[in-house]
């Protein structure tokens, strides 16, 4: 196991997963790769989830899906659903747009981009120093050194290119 530490400079999905961009005290980046799995949650009547079941297992990734209960937002009130998961980062919006197009289906936790759910996921913020765990740039665990409230924190050493 081997520790980075620097700024989070950059996060995005990829077909390994979330590639995380770190910058060291001298402005050297890392690439490390974070395996992370989305997912997104389904309600509607049997035949619709049934339907969307169908559809989903034609697309050729690999999906999980299984019922849990949730907490509804507005009522409070606890609501089975179908929490669907995919380990392929770059099919979820796929995924989401197949499902939304159903008739009868309503989605949760879908229309946030996955960079920032995977940041408020993971309790990191973008250019936070953060202590990174990770085999052969494989993230195991990460941690934000810095709050997001601080006032005095340190700037990351960025350079201006000029074109």
């Amino acid at each position: 196991m081997t520790e980075a530490n620097g700024w989070l400079f950059d996060v995005y999905p990829s077909n390994e997963g979330m590639v995380v961009w770190l910058l060291d005290v001298e402005g050297k980046p890392t690439k490390l790769v974070d395996r992370y799995v989305p997912y997104f949650y389904v309600s509607g009547g049997r035949n619709n989830i049934r339907l969307l079941g169908e559809r989903l297992s034609r697309i050729r990734v690999p999906i999980r899906m299984e019922r849990v209960e949730r907490t509804e937002f507005w009522s409070g009130k606890p609501l089975e659903v179908l929490k669907v998961s995919t380990p392929n980062l770059l099919a979820y919006g796929h995924l989401v747009r197949v499902a939304g197009r159903l008739e009868g289906i309503e989605l949760f936790n879908c229309d946030i981009q996955l960079p920032q759910v995977y940041l408020f996921e993971r309790d990191v913020f973008p250019l936070a120093r953060c202590r990174v765990e990770h085999d052969e740039g494989k993230v195991r665990a990460i941690k934000a050194l810095d709050s997001p409230w601080d006032t005095h924190y340190t700037i990351p050493p960025l350079r201006v290119m000029g074109l």
